[in-house]
């Protein structure tokens, strides 16, 4: 077992060329499977890998994916992302998207998450109120 911290990433996947073989993946879109090898279409989750990694090239990576084609999912694919990376052992959880309403499925996995110790980073609104 290592020491190295895991950082859950709740986006887009990330490109396999930068995800090592060892990184727990999984889609959790129309079809729930692992996502080894799956490119990420829209490139923000490999863009945040990048950056992650930049602050620490030791980070291991727990990735869900939770948007394929587009930058829409359902408050349930997000919650079940969420606690995947939590079963996956994840301590901080990156979840860059918004949505316009409270959902009450995503916001008692992030209580889940939270009261098991695991900071959760939330993206700010590019418009609208909110949520």
């Amino acid at each position: 077992m290592s020491n190295t911290a895991v950082a859950g990433l709740l986006d887009s996947g990330v490109d396999p060329a930068l995800a090592p073989a060892g990184w727990p993946r999984r889609s959790f879109g129309v079809d729930d499977h692992s996502d080894d090898g799956a490119p990420d279409a829209l490139g923000h989750g490999t863009a945040l890998a990048r950056i992650i990694l930049a602050g620490d090239p030791a980070t291991r990576l727990a990735v869900a994916r939770i948007f394929t084609e587009s930058f829409a999912c359902t408050p349930t694919q997000a919650a079940t992302g969420l606690d995947w990376l939590v079963a996956q052992g994840a301590r901080i959880v990156n979840m860059s998207f918004g949505l316009r309403e409270d959902r009450s499925v995503l916001r008692e996995a992030c209580e889940r998450a939270a009261s098991a110790g695991v900071i959760l980073l939330g993206a700010a609104p590019a418009r609208g109120p909110g949520v």
